[in-house]
């Protein structure tokens, strides 16, 4: 992942970048996406939070045949993406996706993204 990072890390942070156009980008799902080059943020940004929601609308609408297939895709693209551009915030985004919102003594709120679907997405990144 380091080599992948340092090699697309071509503008320093603080410098201003064109801003990518989001019709031109492939959806989590596509089976061509790239972390890099479809992600709608760049290396050190911050991650709009509609990159996030566009991958569980995406993980809403599977289903029928493969779905759980393309549930681990979506779900591990969102880690890849987030691993090699914004690594510090993979274990908030990781609680995120679970549900991990508040402490255990408390009501249990859940997306209906099971536990084990991601932490095995989590494993394949």
């Amino acid at each position: 992942i380091n080599e992948i990072r340092e090699q697309f890390m071509t503008t320093p942070v603080d410098e201003k970048r064109p801003k990518k156009d989001p019709k031109k980008l492939k959806a989590l799902s596509h089976p061509g996406y790239h972390p890099i080059n479809d992600a709608p943020f760049y290396y050190g940004e911050d991650i709009p939070f509609s990159f996030i929601i566009d991958g569980l609308v995406e993980v809403e609408e599977c289903s029928g045949k493969n779905s759980k297939d393309r549930v681990k895709e979506i779900i591990g693209n969102i880690f890849r993406t987030v691993s090699i551009l914004k690594p510090d915030h993979l274990i908030d985004l990781f609680y995120f996706l679970i549900i991990k919102i508040s402490p255990d003594y408390e009501e249990n709120k859940e997306t209906g993204i099971g536990n084990e679907m991601v932490i095995k997405c989590c494993a394949q990144v």
